[in-house]
């Protein structure tokens, strides 16, 4: 989360079909992404850049973009092993 004032609510419960967590801004997030199992990010922000990133992420295979409304639809079909790992240029 950044600088905000929202606060979500954790899905912590054992009726809870999904465990939300979150966590404040932090200088390096490896370590919450290796532990995830599933990790949503968005891509929305001035002239698009972030969304064209998404697009080009999916189009290397290196993740699943979906709109809002998609979203239980793309995480319902995705497949996994079909993904690459993304390895950062110089």
């Amino acid at each position: 989360m950044g600088g905000g004032t929202f606060v979500p609510t954790k899905s912590i419960g054992e009726d809870e079909p999904l465990a939300v967590e979150y966590f404040n801004f932090s200088s390096s997030i490896a370590d919450h992404l290796t532990s995830a199992s599933l990790v949503i990010g968005h891509a929305d922000l001035m002239d698009n850049h972030q969304s064209e990133l998404a697009e080009e992420l999916v189009e290397r295979k290196h993740s699943y973009c979906a709109r809002l409304q998609d979203l239980h639809q793309v995480i319902a079909g995705m497949d996994l092993e079909s993904l690459l790992p993304y390895h950062p240029g110089s």
